[in-house]
């Protein structure tokens, strides 16, 4: 046991236990086998309710930031978080803490059952997890995460930090920016240009382009200024 190692950059309790399951997943290996360290840059959120994970796991060790010793690393270093614009506050506070760490030293968690099409780039950092399906010469960014079930079609670019929670798709060309969200069963047709900063609701289509700082709802979906 423990002899894999994950080094999470933040934490959230309530989505832990997914991200220990996708790693494991892609390992393949049981929880119980992972042996992970979280970094933290602020003490409050060391707080660990043990009731978000099975008994039979290993615990997270909580380690301070400006002791972390990036040099002795051995294990995978991933987000810690899932959600904008915790992410990207994450990485930005790491990286001015320790300015050593780049975007190459992190890893990618890619579930088993994803079908990445060989033409398609995925950045570092960015989590994939099962049923996920990115199709040719797509592009996705750094620190994104692609939710179960959701798809990006053909010659689509994802912005870093960006998020396509479960079931959203995209057709082909498709360009969204980074910190932008498409929520629960979000859809968008062909050649559609979501802006950075923007949400799109659940279950809204996508027909128009929006620009940065939008918000997407309904079906057809009205664009709206994020206030």
């Amino acid at each position: 046991m423990g002899k894999h190692h994950l080094t999470l950059l933040g934490f959230s309790p309530r989505t832990y236990p997914i991200l220990i399951e996708l790693a494991a997943d892609f390992l393949c290996i049981h929880p119980n086998e992972l042996q992970v360290l979280v970094i933290l840059n602020m003490p409050e959120s060391k707080s660990f309710e043990s009731q978000w994970i099975p008994s039979d796991w290993l615990p997270p060790t909580f380690y301070d930031l400006e002791n972390w010793d990036i040099e002795k690393e051995t294990g995978i270093i991933m987000p810690g978080t899932m959600h904008e614009p915790s992410v990207s506050m994450v990485w930005n506070s790491v990286t001015k803490a320790k300015p050593s760490l780049s975007r190459e030293r992190l890893g990618r968690i890619i579930h088993p059952s994803a079908e990445i099409s060989a033409s398609a780039q995925i950045d570092t950092g960015t989590w994939v997890h099962p049923n996920v399906t990115v199709s040719s010469l797509s592009v996705v960014g750094f620190c994104c995460h692609l939710n179960r079930n959701s798809s990006l079609g053909h010659h689509n670019i994802l912005g870093d930090f960006s998020r396509l929670n479960p079931g959203a798709h995209t057709a082909g060309f498709c360009n969204i920016g980074s910190k932008t969200t498409l929520g629960i069963g979000a859809v968008c047709i062909e050649k559609i240009t979501v802006g950075s900063g923007c949400i799109v609701g659940a279950g809204a289509v996508i027909i128009s382009d929006g620009t940065d700082g939008q918000r997407a709802l309904g079906v057809p979906a009205k664009w709206q200024t994020l206030t």
